[in-house]
């Protein structure tokens, strides 16, 4: 249907029309979306209907609904309602840029004729009887006096009732994530400055209280975990810079304390704060404190054990740690193939070749030593160690018949690949394994040496 969208009223019966108002009256969940210029989808889903629209230069519209209704009719109750929605929409926008410049060219006309006493006197008064124009205040000028205190200002803008209960709601939850959001672009302004010190307060108060937040009404972990993402990246950010050792301390401090909470959680696609600050961590009784913690959360940590038994593999190698307990070992070897795996996703790939070489490939599966080998393989060819190389890829070569890695034993060892040919060619008879039968004649017609082996 094609209709004048500001005229749509002379077009169509009266009854239509009626009906089609009292559908824009019952559409009470909808989406109007603008994919592209000109181009509308008003998509209902109470009631449901779905009308796309098409505006031209000449202020003609094209509706399109996917009703029975319409297919037949070329015409609709939702197909109208979606123009009378769309019209609304276009009459809206069209006031609100109006209103909007000039409620701020007034705004701004005022605000010169103010002095800077009367500004800050209305400042004062409106900030003690609203909180929230008074959080937005502090989150935005607090680093500028000399010892602020963010944690109060968390704390004092957070929903807590009688009993010391987080109560967020969704009304409420806005204006916490505006503050947070605030905080944390103050702190990323400040770590360009290389106001290191300021910027660590900042990401002090923000983690503890998103942490605290996420753990105490976690229907919220979703949202919160934004600013959380945003916070952790900051943090990693800093730890790359050149901090003062008590600032390094205190950044310690702080990835200890949040990582032995009861309910913490890693949070996906950001550096854990414990590996952001780990080149500060250089005394032995640091280590070992750091240690213990994650040999404690391998073990309580059910849900995170492969992450955290990461943290204890990776530890053993750089600290040289010894392992406290059989029942950390016994972990350790089940989860071992995971965390190889693991390892190998983070790119960690020193971790990778310590890991394999301290599993014994009799106590799993044919199929995850292969998968483990393979990991090792990547590892060792990232790290350019052309003896690794060797070894691991005439192991999947001659025991997995793995083609990928006989090519890269053949780059690096011609004397071995030709011998893990001439070993699966005594071995295997011709057509007895298509797998081999199929890397046999690969190895061979890339060598180019001649065979004595037929697989009719």
């Amino acid at each position: 249907m094609k209709v004048v969208l500001f005229d749509i009223e002379s077009h169509y019966a009266p009854a239509l029309l009626e009906e089609a108002m009292d559908l824009v009256k019952e559409t009470t969940e909808y989406d109007l979306t603008e994919p592209e210029p000109g181009f509308y989808h008003c998509l209902s889903k109470q009631p449901d209907y779905h009308v796309e629209m098409s505006v031209k230069t000449d202020g003609t519209v094209t509706a399109k609904c996917h009703c029975t209704v319409f297919k037949r009719a070329k015409v609709c109750k939702h197909s109208l309602a979606a123009l009378l929605i769309l019209r609304d929409h276009i009459l809206r926008s069209r006031r609100g840029k109006s209103k909007s410049k000039h409620e701020n060219l007034l705004l701004d006309d005022v605000l010169r004729k103010l002095t800077i006493t009367e500004l800050r006197g209305f400042i004062s008064t409106y900030g003690q009887s609203h909180s929230g124009f008074r959080a937005e205040v502090l989150a935005n000028y607090l680093h500028l006096i000399k010892k602020p205190d963010y944690h109060h200002l968390l704390s004092d803008m957070t929903p807590i009732d009688k009993y010391g209960n987080i109560k967020l709601n969704r009304n409420n939850l806005k204006t916490v994530r505006n503050i947070l959001s605030t905080l944390l672009r103050q702190a990323q302004q400040l770590l360009k400055e290389k106001a290191l010190a300021e910027t660590f307060l900042i990401l002090e108060a923000t983690i503890h209280h998103l942490n605290r937040l996420i753990i105490k009404v976690p229907q919220y972990q979703e949202q919160l975990s934004t600013e959380l993402r945003f916070a952790l990246r900051l943090f990693d950010a800093l730890c790359h810079q050149t901090m003062a050792p008590r600032l390094q301390q205190s950044a310690i401090t702080l990835a200890m304390e949040i990582s032995s909470r009861d309910g913490f959680s890693f949070l996906k696609g950001s550096v854990p704060m414990l590996l952001a600050v780990e080149p500060f961590i250089l005394e032995a009784k640091s280590r070992q404190a750091a240690y213990q913690l994650a040999e404690r959360k391998t073990v309580s940590d059910l849900k995170q054990q492969v992450l955290w038994a990461g943290f204890v593999m990776r530890w053993r190698r750089l600290w040289s740690m010894k392992a406290t307990g059989k029942e950390v070992s016994r972990i350790l070897q089940i989860n071992m193939p995971d965390i190889i795996q693991e390892f190998s996703r983070q790119t960690e790939y020193e971790d990778v070749i310590y890991s394999l070489n301290a599993t014994k490939a009799s106590d799993y599966d044919k199929t995850i030593v292969r998968g483990m080998l393979q990991a090792g393989l990547r590892a060792a060819r990232q790290t350019g160690d052309r003896g690794l190389v060797s070894k691991l890829a005439y192991e999947l070569s001659l025991s997995y018949l793995d083609r990928e890695a006989w090519e890269i034993l053949n780059e690096v060892d011609v004397e071995s690949a030709t011998r893990v040919l001439r070993v699966l060619a005594e071995f295997y008879t011709p057509g007895s394994d298509e797998a081999a039968d199929q890397m046999l004649l690969h190895g061979w017609s890339l060598t180019g040496h001649k065979m004595n082996y037929s697989c009719d």
